[in-house]
């Protein structure tokens, strides 16, 4: 059994990173019906902590206490997604208790640019329920480019900080982030 191939883009209008989405993106079916998951995590937060904005468990798995084991193990190899919304024809990006459970986790802890994996549409997803965006386009979240840029700003001093504890050369940080700036679509 194969898995249809979808872009960013598509991912982000038709279903916008749900878990479903996600979790085949990141495992390969083999013929024999086994299965190998392709090296990414997939952090599902429950719809029960979006309705109470429970940042606990997101602050023990990706808070600056965890170690740096942790830290290198999940470096770009994170998926965000939402469980529990999956009947709610709505982008999760225009759902408002998304969007200030995911505001509420930048605010506090802005770890996405150096965790995530840049392959699915989850970055987009979280960066579109964080920023200011237009919630009538026909295909969902549309977010203008400034805003983008103030998310990717923001993000920036926790970026830092995990480079340094971790001894990634600024060179190899800058570079690191280029590929995340790309990613959002953000000029240079």
């Amino acid at each position: 059994m194969k898995t249809k191939k979808t872009s960013i883009k598509q991912q982000l209008h038709s279903g916008t990173g749900k878990t479903t989405a996600e979790l085949a993106r990141i495992t390969c079916f083999h013929e024999d019906g086994a299965s190998d998951i392709k090296g990414g995590f997939l952090y599902v937060t429950t719809q029960e902590e979006i309705q109470r904005c429970d940042l606990s468990r997101y602050m023990e798995n990706f808070g600056p206490q965890i170690s740096t084991e942790r830290m290198r193990l999940f470096q770009g190899r994170v998926l965000w997604t939402i469980h529990g919304y999956e009947a709610d024809p709505r982008p999760l990006c225009a759902i408002p208790e998304v969007r200030k459970f995911y505001a509420e986790a930048h605010r506090r802890w802005p770890v996405w640019l150096f965790f995530s994996d840049l392959q699915g549409a989850c970055l987009q997803v979280v960066a579109r329920s964080i920023i200011a965006n237009d919630t009538t386009a026909k295909h969902g979240c549309c977010a203008a480019r400034g805003s983008l840029r103030s998310f990717f700003t923001h993000s920036l001093p926790p970026v830092a900080w995990f480079h340094k504890r971790l001894g990634i050369s600024p060179k190899d940080g800058v570079r690191q982030l280029q590929k995340v700036r790309n990613y959002l679509d953000l000029p240079e």
